[in-house]
């Protein structure tokens, strides 16, 4: 097996290989355990509706969504399914965290209210504290979801014009338009898989007549939307029965002029006794002009005294607070790792560079990080 150039502390004086291996967090669950964030389901599902419906569930996990093994929904122990998040059957937008499944009305025997779960399991096995939902079955024509047609979205908007963002959308309703519920909207970052902002927006049309009309407000960005580039703006509605329609994506771009991350203070030893095993921190504070939200990530890279690159670069530094990272405080600006050297690393002087990154791509100014590794004892 090959040996990694170092070990990343997990809690205590537990360490986790930066190739995979089977070490737990003795942490434990309050830490490393998913998080069930929302469970979406139909209110009403009609017997004779020969449509599948949607399950949308959106989670998070301490170590990162591509930490999540497994979100499934079920009703009973022949009654469940597997709930993906790939950008496929239904689900829009892969890694973004909200997971999305299918059942069918076929598979309730009658009518009445119905108890469904859903259970999420990370790679290590943590689970997230259950939740459920009631979808109530009945027997009569089935409820036809709403179907958006279009959106008017600005293709180019001012940063300095966030505060007075202008959308339209236009939806139809089987059912007539006032039954039409609401829309929500969420805005994604270039390069980004989660939403920076997410909104819902009340259907105050209520009476009946026409199934198609649209729906008119302003939103203020301004101290949300922190990076420049290409954004992208996904609509859904909700009608009164729980169905919901098909997404609807506009792409707008917030234009303006952009600076690149600035890193600063650093934090690292110089000198380390591979044989003491001691674990360390490093940290770095990193700031953008647009704002903290702006920034992407954090990482280094490392070359080894032979001059090799280590094999898991990037190494990613956090600003969450949390006891994996050795983070003191969660959004401060200052971007943290906990490492070990153990006998495995080789003697010699590594190479850090550390570097930030936002979402427009830019990338700060590299940082540079000679560490000397060491079997003198050290006062």
């Amino acid at each position: 097996m090959k040996s990694s150039f170092f070990k990343l502390l997990l809690s205590g004086t537990s360490v986790l290989l930066f190739f995979r291996c089977e070490v737990k967090d003795p942490a434990g669950d309050l830490y490393s355990a998913p998080e069930i964030i929302r469970i979406q389901t139909p209110r009403t599902v009609s017997l004779s509706d020969p449509d599948p419906e949607m399950i949308f569930v959106t989670v998070s996990d301490p170590q990162g969504i591509e930490d999540i093994a497994d979100v499934s929904w079920f009703i009973s122990q022949d009654q469940q399914a597997a709930m993906t998040d790939n950008g496929d059957q239904g689900d829009l937008i892969p890694g973004d965290g909200q997971f999305t499944g299918r059942f069918s009305a076929s598979m309730f025997a009658d009518t009445g209210a119905y108890v469904l779960r859903v259970t999420v399991r990370d790679r290590d096995g943590h689970q997230a504290d259950g939740t459920s939902d009631t979808v109530r079955v009945v027997d009569m024509p089935p409820n036809d979801p709403p179907e958006l047609l279009s959106a008017d979205v600005p293709a180019e908007i001012q940063a300095q014009d966030l505060s007075a963002f202008a959308l339209t959308v236009e939806a139809r309703d089987a059912q007539g338009f006032g039954d039409i519920d609401c829309l929500e909207l969420r805005i994604y970052p270039p390069l980004g898989s989660r939403p920076v902002f997410t909104d819902t927006v009340t259907n105050s049309e209520t009476a009946a007549g026409e199934t198609t009309g649209r729906m008119t407000f302003t939103l203020d960005l301004s101290d949300t939307l922190k990076s420049l580039g290409q954004h992208q703006i996904r609509f859904q509605a909700w009608d009164s029965a729980g169905s919901r329609s098909l997404p609807l994506v506009a792409l707008f771009t917030v234009a303006g002029v952009n600076n690149a991350p600035v890193l600063s203070e650093l934090s690292a030893p110089d000198l380390v006794n591979r044989q003491n095993m001691t674990p360390f921190r490093m940290s770095v504070r990193a700031i953008d002009a647009q704002g903290p939200g702006d920034i992407r990530r954090v990482y280094f890279n490392s070359i080894k005294p032979d001059g090799e690159p280590a094999s898991g670069n990037p190494f990613l530094l956090r600003d969450d607070g949390g006891p994996v990272s050795g983070d003191a405080e969660a959004g401060d600006g200052v971007f943290s790792i906990v490492i070990q050297i153990t006998p495995e690393n080789a003697l010699g002087t590594y190479v850090f560079t550390f570097f930030a990154e936002d979402f427009a791509g830019e990338i700060s100014e590299p940082v540079e990080h000679l560490l000397t590794v060491t079997d003198e004892e050290l006062d």
